[in-house]
């Protein structure tokens, strides 16, 4: 290849190389009354589809909580909760309650309350078990609260076996959470963690069977979107999280609102009576067939009696529903004044 065209390539290359797209995180979602798996598959169909838009270029989950562990004590963190279990399983609740407030410091220096919520739910839930031994059941309540926002459905999720009073006492946090408003971060705290993880935009959501709403934040700029759900959490893919891009790409949306309802247009004068429709005269019967049964004879040696039986099959290998008949002629035995 010659020099000439060797430049001819480079120029090409570099005159149709598309614009460096924008890297963006997605934290995890906010949910009520939906699992964490699934708002964790909202959150990821949003990441989908900002990387087919093509503009951005989403980190992963796991991108996401690594960068925010990065120098941060996070194995300080899970040793501190490897602690404290074993100080509850041998009832030095104090103890434990002392290295579980240590961990929750720890994590959420190493952001676990962003990306690895499940993980930081638990040190809540621990927290949460040891106040009720020790009688304390508003701070119980609410340490529970916490790991249910954390983590939505945590007992399904990760503490399926729950003695009856820890049952009793996530019932009431879930009341309790279902009472409080969903609200995404202000432009101010997700700046701030754009700033932390190096990304050009941050993306957090929130997510319920009724609606899932976004905030981006990028460039000085805070956009919000909202799209209705029926009811479930679409998957990953589906339109909804490219309609929701859509709308952020143009500029935002409002949470959609109820339309008022039209005005009552006055009722229409009343139609004038008609007369009452003349009684069709009956259908005439056509085509139908009468089944007459025989009768029999008698004789002087014996009577013979003579019927006809109707009975109904039904083949369980046809693919009708439509029974067959079959007709049955019985001979009865013969003898004098003999009955069945």
């Amino acid at each position: 290849m010659s020099a000439l065209s060797l430049l001819l390539c480079v120029l090409t290359l570099l005159l149709g190389a598309p614009a460096q797209a924008s890297e963006v995180a997605v934290l995890d979602f906010d949910g009520r009354g939906v699992s964490f798996d699934e708002a964790s598959q909202a959150a990821q169909g949003v990441r989908d589809a900002l990387l087919e838009d093509g503009r951005w270029r989403p980190l992963s989950a796991f991108e996401v909580a690594d960068r925010f562990a990065e120098g941060r004590p996070l194995a300080e963190a899970r040793a501190r909760v490897s602690e404290a279990r074993a100080a509850l399983d041998a009832g030095d609740f104090s103890r434990g309650l002392k290295l579980l407030g240590e961990a929750l410091g720890l994590h959420a220096d190493a952001g676990s309350d962003l990306a690895r919520r499940p993980e930081m739910a638990d040190v809540h839930y621990f927290t949460g078990l040891a106040l009720l031994e020790l009688g304390r059941h508003p701070e119980a309540i609410a340490q529970l609260t916490e790991a249910l926002r954390l983590c939505p459905g945590y007992p399904e999720h990760r503490a399926p076996r729950l003695t009856p009073a820890a049952r009793a006492a996530f019932d009431e946090a879930a009341e309790q959470l279902l009472a409080s408003p969903m609200i995404l971060p202000d432009e101010e705290t997700l700046a701030a963690l754009a700033e932390r993880l190096g990304v050009d935009a941050i993306v957090a959501g929130a997510v319920e069977p009724t609606g899932v709403r976004l905030r981006l934040v990028a460039d000085g700029r805070v956009l919000d979107a909202a799209r209705p759900l029926d009811g479930w959490v679409p998957l990953p893919g589906d339109a909804l999280y490219a309609e929701l891009i859509a709308d952020l790409q143009s500029g935002g949306a409002p949470p959609p609102v109820a339309a008022p309802a039209p005005p009552v247009a006055a009722a229409p004068p009343a139609a004038p009576a008609r007369p009452p429709p003349q009684e069709a005269p009956p259908m005439e019967r056509r085509g139908r067939w009468w089944l007459v049964g025989g009768a029999g004879a008698l004789v002087a040696a014996g009577a013979v009696v003579g019927g006809v039986a109707l009975a109904t099959r039904d083949d369980p290998t046809a693919p009708s529903l439509t029974p067959s008949y079959t007709v049955t002629v019985e001979r009865a035995s013969s003898g004098v004044g003999g009955d069945d």
